[in-house]
């Protein structure tokens, strides 16, 4: 899982990191809306969640589809 955020202040993105002690991964594009990463995923609102399965590809866009996604991967 990795959080990524559009937040163009680097020193509020490292705070939030820590205040809401996020567990994983943290990346910013300080590019914000603009960047490449909003415009390649479709990002339109925030939050916004993206599932990327172990072939690369996107899984769905609704963080609450992983668990059934993690229990076909089992398989």
């Amino acid at each position: 899982m990795v959080f990524v955020s559009l937040d163009d202040d680097k020193e509020k993105f490292i705070e939030a990191v820590k205040q809401f002690k996020i567990p994983f991964k943290n990346a910013r594009d300080e590019r914000g809306w603009g960047g490449e990463l909003a415009r390649q995923f479709g990002v339109n609102s925030l939050p916004f969640d993206v599932i990327i399965d172990g072939e690369e590809k996107i899984a769905s866009y609704f963080i609450e589809d992983i668990s059934q996604l993690l229990l076909s991967q089992e398989r």
